[in-house]
């Protein structure tokens, strides 16, 4: 006995999905030194969810596809889930006016399934998107003699 695809994505309704979160480092942001973003709550692992009943199992396998950073001045990139400080991260923006940013993050988490361990079969994939506020001020150097 197959599910139907409505069972199926019924399971998939109840996998946990992790709410990820920004971090962001310093805080607040300054003017002309790069700001570090990290992602905080999910590290990128599938999530595998498995269900049984007689005669019958079902794996759901769901992961993260690409996350695309949008840094609320314009600048948008497809990047990775950074490191967390101290470690420099590899999502890093450099913000030239001084100002509250929204920083936000678009993801889909991906989402298959198999039967009795045969192939797996693709479902529609679970959108999401994070996002925080960012204060970034100025930096003014100053000269006295």
């Amino acid at each position: 006995m197959v599910p139907s695809s409505g069972r199926v994505n019924e399971l998939l309704a109840r996998v946990d999905f992790p709410e990820l979160r920004i971090g962001a480092n310093p805080q607040p942001g300054l003017t002309g030194l790069p700001s570090w973003f990290w992602i905080e709550g999910y590290d990128g692992k599938p999530l595998v969810v498995r269900r049984a009943a007689p005669g019958i199992t079902v794996d759901i396998e769901v992961r993260a596809g690409p996350l695309t950073w949008d840094f609320g001045d314009g600048t948008v990139v497809v990047a990775g889930y950074g490191r967390p400080y101290p470690e420099p991260s590899d999502v890093a923006h450099t913000y030239e006016r001084r100002g509250t940013h929204t920083v936000t993050v678009r993801y889909a988490f991906t989402a298959r399934y198999r039967v009795n361990g045969a192939a797996w079969a693709e479902l529609d994939a679970v959108g999401r998107v994070a996002s925080r506020t960012y204060p970034v001020r100025e930096v003014r150097s100053l000269l006295t003699g």
